[in-house]
């Protein structure tokens, strides 16, 4: 799966990278930073969430 994903072409090079370096770490210790890696992009998920809809809703309420 490793050089599946390094060999292609249209993966993006911080995957390439994620993976290379993933795989000489310990998988315990990846998963606990998966885990948190998760949380900070749901977090950053939810913040561009809030941030759309101000955008598209006015000062009284309204959208637009």
């Amino acid at each position: 799966m490793r050089d599946t994903i390094t060999n292609d072409p249209s993966a993006s090079h911080w995957l390439k990278r994620a993976v290379t370096e993933l795989w000489e770490r310990d998988v315990v210790d990846a998963l606990n930073d998966l885990d948190v890696l998760r949380e900070v992009l749901e977090a950053k998920h939810h913040a561009h969430v809030l941030t759309l809809k101000r955008m598209v809703t006015s000062d009284d309420g309204t959208r637009h």
